[in-house]
């Protein structure tokens, strides 16, 4: 079952260290602090080589949403909502 979900996993786009510089500096106080709520609640963060990951585990997909848009506009990520869906 582990191998299925790592043949649907996608490839991270590459951003240069310039611009991971650029990015993080024009990033809104508001989105920093829904960011910081989502830790403080479900979120979590992971590091995957030069990269931080923000993960958070919501029942409300809105919320998701809500925060992936937020992040998207900023240019902070590049990628789609990856959904792992799990069975109690």
């Amino acid at each position: 079952m582990l191998s299925e979900v790592n043949k649907i996993k996608k490839k991270r786009a590459y951003v240069s260290d310039t611009e991971k510089e650029k990015i993080s500096n024009s990033v809104p106080q508001d989105l920093t602090e829904d960011i910081i709520g989502s830790l403080l609640g479900d979120g979590t963060l992971r590091y995957n080589g030069k990269n931080v990951l923000l993960g958070i585990q919501q029942v409300h997909k809105e919320i998701t949403e809500y925060l992936w848009k937020k992040c998207f506009m900023a240019n902070l990520i590049k990628n789609d909502i990856f959904i792992i869906k799990r069975e109690n």
